[in-house]
């Protein structure tokens, strides 16, 4: 009796220290797991502000060629994936960038949106869209068209009959404005907007100051390592090195190359910039939460400044 008493007792004192053993190293293992997160997310922090702070820098950099010693010309700004955060449910503009805008109250000679205006693209998204923009007092807005407002051929249809062709020109100030639309062939500018764009240039080049080619798409991404927000609707050859920038360089001017898929994504590259041989190439976006940001230009001269403004 006493003998398998004794056993009982070891047997319990063995599995109290097997259960002790066990939870010590449960606690370990789960705080090794979340210290290794918190490194993890860390390191990506630190990694997502350099990236953006290279652009930023870039940015910087272009302004210091400039001489400013009067008042601009006129102005302008310019913002991508204006609707926001993906996963959200707002009907029109990112409800923060809305607010930042309504507060300060600017007043720009100029409104250009690169895409991604509404979540939707429906009646009742532009409808909403076209009351904030009455709120805010825009009065010159053009709309370089995003995958969420053309993405089908009835969104593609209605954008037009609301807003005019997706693809279109204009000059302002002397300087020439060019909306393009990617989607229409898989992110390649071809037919009738490349026979539209390679007119354009050739007429007016020797006219204007700069050349502003704006779309929604990151079509120069691939030699000046852009990230985009997706790809969506990109086929796997796009002519933008090939057809597009030669002409940049055939027709020699003051070049900007903007997009507006970025910043729906943590990932550092809500901004985009790069000095390219005559050419800028510019991105900039908003949504995440995280460095959303849009630009502001100034001409004095014949040459802009860039201003990046951070919400």
């Amino acid at each position: 009796m006493k003998l398998k008493f004794f056993y009982i007792i070891i047997t319990l004192i063995v599995i109290f220290f097997f259960f002790v053993l066990n939870i010590h190293n449960l606690f370990f293992k789960i705080g090794y797991y979340y210290l290794f997160k918190l490194k993890k997310e860390f390191k990506l922090k630190i990694r997502f502000n350099r990236n953006f702070k290279i652009n930023k820098k870039c940015i910087e950099d272009i302004n210091q060629d400039l001489n400013i010693d009067s008042d601009p010309s006129y102005n302008f700004l310019i913002a991508g994936h204006v609707y926001g955060l993906p996963d959200d449910k707002n009907l029109g503009i990112y409800p923060k960038f809305f607010r930042h805008l309504k507060y300060r109250k600017y007043n720009f000679d100029l409104v250009l949106f690169a895409g991604d205006i509404t979540r939707s693209g429906n009646k009742f998204s532009y409808d909403f869209f076209d009351h904030q923009i009455d709120e805010l007092n825009f009065k010159n807005v053009h709309i370089a068209p995003g995958n969420h407002e053309i993405d089908t051929p009835e969104k593609r249809t209605y954008f037009f009959k609301r807003y005019g062709n997706t693809f279109k020109s204009f000059i302002f100030k002397n300087d020439l404005f060019i909306i393009l639309d990617p989607l229409d062939n898989n992110w390649s500018i071809k037919d009738k907007q490349l026979m539209f764009l390679k007119n354009l240039l050739k007429k007016n080049y020797l006219l204007v100051d700069n050349i502003f080619i704006i779309t929604h798409q990151l079509i120069f991404y691939e030699r000046v390592k852009a990230h985009p927000n997706n790809f969506y609707g990109k086929a796997k050859y796009i002519n933008f090195w090939d057809e597009i920038y030669p002409l940049a360089q055939k027709y020699e001017n003051n070049y900007y190359f903007i997009a507006g898929d970025v910043g729906a994504i943590d990932n550092g590259f809500e901004l985009f910039c790069k000095k390219y041989e005559n050419s800028i190439f510019l991105a900039t976006g908003m949504g995440n939460g995280k460095r959303d940001n849009y630009l502001i230009f100034e001409k004095f001269e014949k040459k802009f400044q860039i201003k990046l403004k951070t919400f």
